[in-house]
């Protein structure tokens, strides 16, 4: 992006730093694309028909991205207003961005699966059935030799089971805090805010852990969020936590890397796709399997109290989950 149009977007258009960053990045990777160093109006004009066709078969959400960062260039200063020379192209790339998001919306509404996600669906039941059928044997391996490698492999079934034992949140597993059940519940409402947690009773003790997922993690504006989620975590989960729980250090984070230092969000999401890519030969990640998730658990009438509680653990509205995750 050159100098002049980050000047216009910041200060005639007073586009957030944030939104700047991410519009800067898509011109870097198209002017890469084209072997430019920036990509200008009049590149754009010259060559709007080779741009709209090299990025045609990418997701929506890149495609989307494209187009608005084309419109961004041509019209820099206003929203929708153009020089004379520009206007022709913007006007067409205007009308393909609309376009694009109505049949993308009309999709959703029909939730219709898209070609990608018909090839890589599973079937949760086919999941399920996997863990049940393998995770004893990682079990068995890690109880005779708890060495790291053997730890890393039977995390992917404890990564497997936070995502279709309870219904799946996006990434926030990644930077859960581990805390003692006791300590858990003297925690101030500003501390339970902040972050997420999971909190552990002891080895011996009959109580459930907890998952709780802080206020400033929700993005929900549903005000029945503005403390946090808080979950009971399920027998299989704590099963393989409670197996692993002494052998590593559990005092700290839920989930590691191979250095055995805390997973982040990005490091989660492409550890999610291996697993799946291992086991199954599927491209699936975080946002698949929450459709998956959904799709299978409202494939039958359910009551809308019971709607209200799915979505609040999942970090999204009734309307999100069924625009966006419920498929056919």
């Amino acid at each position: 992006m050159n100098a002049n149009l980050l000047k216009k977007l910041s200060f005639d258009r007073g586009l957030k730093q944030s939104s700047i960053k991410n519009y800067q990045s898509v011109l870097n990777n198209m002017a890469k694309d084209f072997n430019r160093k920036v990509i200008t109006s009049q590149f754009i004009n010259l060559n709007i028909e080779a741009i709209l066709q090299r990025y045609n078969d990418k997701s929506h959400s890149k495609q989307i991205s494209i187009l608005t960062v084309l419109l961004l260039v041509l019209s820099p200063k206003e929203k929708k207003k153009p020089s004379k020379r520009n206007k022709p192209i913007y006007d067409k790339v205007n009308s393909i961005l609309i376009k694009k998001n109505n049949d993308y919306n009309e999709t959703k509404q029909k939730q219709i699966k898209t070609p990608k996600e018909e090839l890589n669906w599973i079937e949760l039941d086919t999941i399920k059935t996997f863990i049940k059928d393998n995770e004893k044997r990682y079990i068995k391996i890690y109880k005779s030799m708890p060495s790291v490698a053997n730890y890393l492999n039977l995390q992917k079934f404890l990564i497997m089971r936070l995502y279709t034992d309870l219904p799946p949140r996006r990434l926030c597993y990644s930077d859960m805090i581990y805390r003692p059940l006791a300590d858990f519940h003297k925690l101030t409402p500003d501390e339970l805010k902040r972050n997420n947690y999971f909190a552990l009773p002891t080895h011996r003790s009959k109580k459930k852990g907890i998952f709780f997922f802080g206020a400033d993690n929700t993005k929900s504006k549903d005000k029945t969020v503005g403390n946090g989620v808080k979950i009971e975590i399920p027998d299989g989960i704590m099963k393989l936590i409670n197996l692993i729980r002494y052998n590593v250090m559990f005092d700290r984070y839920l989930l590691y890397n191979t250095k055995m230092q805390k997973l982040n969000k990005n490091s989660l999401s492409k550890l999610i796709q291996s697993i799946f890519m291992e086991f199954f030969n599927k491209k699936v990640g975080s946002s698949m399997l929450r459709k998956i998730y959904i799709s299978d658990y409202f494939k039958n009438d359910i009551p809308l109290l019971e709607r209200k509680r799915i979505a609040q653990i999942m970090n999204h509205t009734i309307g999100v989950s069924m625009a966006h995750y419920t498929k056919k």
